[in-house]
C-alpha cells in the first residue's frame, strides 16, 4: 500500500459523507419548497368555494407563484453551478492521482538504480555506521551527562565553597590582606576546598570531553547525511521529477480553487436549506396572511349555503392538503437532524483526511504494510471507537521508508543525539580528543564532606 492509495482513499470517504450530506439538504430545501407549494394550493382553492374571495386575488397568488418560480430557479442555477465546480475538482483529484503515480513511480525505478551503484551504497555504508555509533553511545552518553550535571549542581548550593570560588581562592587573581587570607585558609580547610576545587575541575573536564564527543558523532552523522542526501538529488536531477511536481503543483492549487469555489456555492444554497433566502421570506408571508383567513369550520359553513356537492368536495381537498402539510412539517425536524449529523460526520472524515496529511503519517517517503487494514482504521474513527492519535499511531506502526533516503537514515539517529541537541551550541565544543566514557569513571567525584560515612563529602574539621 503506498501513499496515493490511502490518500486517495481518505479522500473517498470523505466524498461518500459530503455526498449524503448534499443529498439530505437537497431533500430538506425540497422539503421547505413543497410547504410553501401545498399552502399555494390550498389558497388556490379557497376562491373555488361559494365564490370566497381571499384578501388579494388573483393578484396575491401569481405574486407567490412567480417568486416561487423564482426561487426554483435560483436554486436550480446554483446546483449546476455547484455541479460544474465538482466535476472540475473530480477532474483535478483524478489528475492528481495519475501524476503522484508517476511520481512514485519514477522514485521507485532511481531507488532500483541506486541499489546497484557503487558510491551509493559506500555512502549508505557509511552512513548506517555513524547512525550506529550514535545509537551505541546514546545511552552511556546520557547517563554520563546527567551525572555529572547532578554532581556539579552540589557544588553550587555550598555558601562557603562558593565564597572561595568568587574571590579566586587559590589561584593567581586570588588578593586580600593577611588577615583576610588566615581567614580564608580557615575556610578552605573548613569547606575542604583544594579536594572539592580538583574535583569540581575534573566533573566539568569530563562534561566537555562527553560533549565534545558526541558533537563529534552527531556532526559526522550529519555530514554524511548531507553527502547521502547529495547523491540522491544527482541522480532524481536526470529525471522529469522536477516536471511532474509542478504539474502536481499546478492540480492541487486547482482542486484548491475549486473547493473554495463550491463552498461558497454550498454557503449560497445553505440559505435555501435554512429557509433564509428572500424568496422563501416572501412567499411564507403573503400565503400566511391569505391561509389565516379561513379555517376548516368557515369553509364546511361556505360550502353548506349552496346546493352542490362540489363546494364539499372541494372543503375535503383543501383538509386533505393540509393533513399533507401537517405532515410533511412533521418530517421537516427529522431532516434537519439527518442534516446536523451528516455535517459532523463529514466534518469528521475531513479532520481524519488533513490530520493524517499535515502531521506527515502519510507521505510519499514510506510505503505502508499489506497487513495494515486501512478501512478499519477509518470505519473505526467514524464511528468514535478509536481516536485521531490512536489512528495515526496505528498507521505510523505499519509504515516503513520506502526509499535509504535521507530522512530515513535522520529518524534513525540516536535518541541521545536529539536530547543533547537543544543543549549544546552549534559550534563545536572545545574537548580532550576522548570519547564519552562510561559513567563509572565519575562516580566517586562529588562533593566531598569528612562528615559523610560513605564515600567523599564536604570535609570539616571537628576540632575546629
Amino acid at each position: 500500500m503506498n501513499s496515493s492509495s490511502m490518500i486517495a482513499s481518505l479522500g473517498e470517504n470523505s466524498r461518500r459523507y459530503e455526498a449524503e450530506l448534499r443529498r439530505f439538504q437537497l431533500e430538506l430545501s425540497n422539503a421547505h419548497e413543497q410547504e410553501l407549494r401545498l399552502q399555494q394550493q390550498i389558497a388556490g382553492v379557497f376562491p373555488q368555494i361559494a365564490n370566497f374571495q381571499l384578501a388579494g386575488g388573483a393578484r396575491l397568488s401569481d405574486e407567490v407563484q412567480r417568486l416561487l418560480d423564482q426561487r426554483e430557479r435560483s436554486e436550480s442555477e446554483l446546483r449546476e453551478q455547484l455541479a460544474v465546480a465538482e466535476a472540475g475538482v473530480a477532474k483535478h483529484l483524478q489528475e492528481m492521482s495519475t501524476v503522484s503515480q508517476e511520481i512514485e513511480a519514477l522514485v521507485a525505478d532511481v531507488d532500483r538504480q541506486l541499489t546497484v551503484d557503487p558510491a551509493y551504497q559506500q555512502q549508505a555504508a557509511i552512513l548506517a555506521e555513524a547512525v550506529e555509533r550514535c545509537n551505541e553511545a546514546a545511552a552511556s552518553y546520557q547517563e554520563l551527562r546527567d551525572e555529572c550535571r547532578g554532581k556539579l549542581r552540589a557544588f553550587q548550593t555550598e555558601p562557603l565553597y562558593l565564597y572561595l570560588k568568587g574571590r579566586g581562592f587559590g589561584t593567581d587573581r586570588y588578593v586580600g590582606r593577611s588577615l583576610f587570607r588566615e581567614l580564608d585558609r580557615w575556610i578552605a580547610r573548613l569547606c575542604n576546598f583544594p579536594q572539592n576545587s580538583a574535583i569540581e575541575q575534573s566533573l566539568l573536564a569530563m562534561q566537555e570531553a562527553n560533549e565534545g564527543a558526541q558533537w563529534q558523532r552527531d556532526s559526522h552523522r550529519a555530514v554524511q547525511e548531507a553527502e547521502l542526501a547529495r547523491l540522491y538529488q544527482q541522480a532524481l536531477a536526470g529525471t522529469l521529477l522536477s516536471v511532474l511536481q509542478a504539474r502536481l503543483k499546478t492540480e492541487r492549487e486547482a482542486v484548491e480553487a475549486g473547493k473554495a469555489q463550491a463552498n461558497a456555492v454550498h454557503e449560497r444554497l445553505g440559505l435555501f436549506v435554512s429557509k433564509g433566502d428572500e424568496h422563501f421570506a416572501q412567499v411564507a408571508e403573503l400565503l400566511s396572511r391569505q391561509l389565516a383567513e379561513m379555517s376548516d369550520a368557515k369553509l364546511e359553513h361556505l360550502a353548506g349555503q349552496t346546493t352542490t356537492s362540489q363546494d364539499d368536495e372541494l372543503v375535503q381537498r383543501v383538509r386533505d392538503l393540509r393533513n399533507e402539510l401537517d405532515d410533511l412539517r412533521l418530517r421537516v425536524p427529522f431532516l434537519e437532524m439527518k442534516c446536523r449529523d451528516t455535517e459532523r460526520d463529514y466534518a469528521r472524515a475531513k479532520q481524519l483526511e488533513r490530520e493524517l496529511q499535515s502531521s506527515g503519517s502519510i507521505s510519499g517517503s514510506y510505503s505502508y504494510c499489506a497487513g495494515m487494514n486501512l478501512d478499519s482504521l477509518v470505519a473505526g474513527f467514524m464511528q468514535g471507537a478509536l481516536s485521531l492519535s490512536q489512528v495515526a499511531n496505528e498507521v505510523g506502526s505499519h509504515r516503513r521508508a520506502s526509499r535509504p533516503a535521507p530522512s530515513f537514515w535522520s529518524s534513525g539517529s540516536s535518541s541521545g543525539s536529539s536530547v543533547n541537541s537543544s543543549s549544546r551550541s552549534s559550534s563545536r565544543p572545545s574537548s580532550s580528543s576522548s570519547s564519552s566514557s562510561g559513567s563509572s569513571s565519575s562516580s566517586s567525584s562529588s562533593f566531598s564532606s569528612s562528615r559523610s560515612t560513605g564515600g567523599g563529602g564536604f570535609s570539616t574539621s571537628d576540632s575546629l
